[in-house]
């Protein structure tokens, strides 16, 4: 700067620049330099001065403002684009039902690109295992069934559930497991569909499937209020479902 004044009774600039001559050297942060500030305050720029931000209050995680000019603290939960834990649940009786209905709304559009949930445990009776899409009853899939070795395959519309696992594979063994993804889809005239990509099998026994459904007419949202895993038959306490969601914002 220099700190001499160079004649001059006007102090200059404090540029603390080590590379010039009698400038003060680099400014020392290492616990000797003071300003006014508290335990734990934050500095940032404004554009032209500088300013304090004070510390924030246990759990409060440092963001940007809504309008991009600076700092501040927030309590709301950070997120960034990746896979989010949704909802998790284990029967604690027998039963033939296992829902989810988020807090909020999940928007398919432009928070979430995908969904993704696995079913795994034990159903002691032969029956089916499906899922529904916001109570939706108006499905249409085709699925191939590996029974025991033996291919087959099936077309179903306007049916009230997405099958999952099949009777036939639960007659082969108690333990089932499927994993299934759940994408938003628009036509051409802008109605909202849900793509549907599955497989479940028994693990107890031979047999999967691979399934690929869709939400037929009725179903107009890119919103997802409430997943539903409907068997016909009892699943057995212990039964796990997990839903994750990939985030795109």
């Amino acid at each position: 700067m220099g700190f001499s004044g160079g004649g001059s009774n006007i102090l200059k600039p404090h540029t603390h620049d080590s590379t010039i001559l009698q400038d003060g050297g680099n400014l020392d942060f290492d616990n000797v330099t003071q300003g006014d500030l508290a335990a734990g305050d934050v500095v940032y720029s404004n554009g032209i001065h500088m300013q304090k931000l004070a510390i924030g209050t246990p759990a409060q995680q440092l963001i940007v403002n809504p309008g991009a000019t600076a700092p501040t603290w927030s309590t709301e939960a950070h997120t960034v684009p990746g896979l989010e834990f949704l909802y998790n649940e284990m029967l604690a009786a027998d039963g033939t039902t296992m829902t989810y209905t988020p807090g909020a709304s999940l928007d398919m559009e432009t928070v979430y690109g995908e969904l993704v949930f696995c079913l795994r445990g034990w159903q002691a009776i032969v029956g089916s295992i499906g899922f529904t899409i916001n109570g939706h009853a108006n499905y249409a899939y085709s699925n191939i069934i590996n029974d025991a070795g033996t291919l087959s395959g099936n077309y179903a519309s306007g049916v009230s559930t997405i099958e999952l696992i099949n009777s036939a594979i639960t007659a082969n063994g108690t333990q089932v497991s499927a994993i299934c993804s759940i994408k938003r889809s628009e036509n051409g005239e802008g109605a909202q569909k849900m793509m549907v990509d599955a497989s479940g099998g028994c693990l107890g026994g031979p047999g999967n499937q691979i399934t690929t459904a869709y939400c037929g007419s009725g179903f107009d949202t890119s919103d997802i209020t409430e997943l539903e895993i409907v068997s016909s038959a009892d699943m057995d306490a212990g039964m796990c479902w997990t839903v994750w969601g990939r985030r795109i914002a």
